[in-house]
């Protein structure tokens, strides 16, 4: 769980839950900097992040995926459309 918006600051951090413990653990920021309004997913145990608006209010295209074993993320493709609005994502397995 991460990023987000806390007016006038838009959020980087991540942290990763525990139900064992009970507690919440930092880890690494996301490296596109803070971002408020971006999607994300899981696949495969690897987080995937994109999209959403900038701390200068410009909506990004960019797109990155969490390794969690390795701590840290790498940029992916980005996307050929500049999203203009938040957006909502719903995948399903089969």
């Amino acid at each position: 769980m991460g990023m987000g918006y806390n007016l006038p600051n838009y959020l980087s951090d991540f942290y990763k839950y525990n139900p064992v413990t009970d507690a919440w653990t930092t880890i690494s920021s996301y490296e596109a900097g803070g971002r408020r309004g971006a999607f994300s997913f899981v696949i495969d145990q690897k987080g995937y992040v994109g999209a959403g608006q900038s701390a200068t209010s410009q909506f990004e295209n960019d797109f990155w995926q969490y390794l969690p074993q390795e701590n840290d993320w790498i940029e992916k493709q980005r996307m050929v459309v500049v999203p203009e609005k938040e957006l909502q994502l719903l995948l399903q397995a089969d």
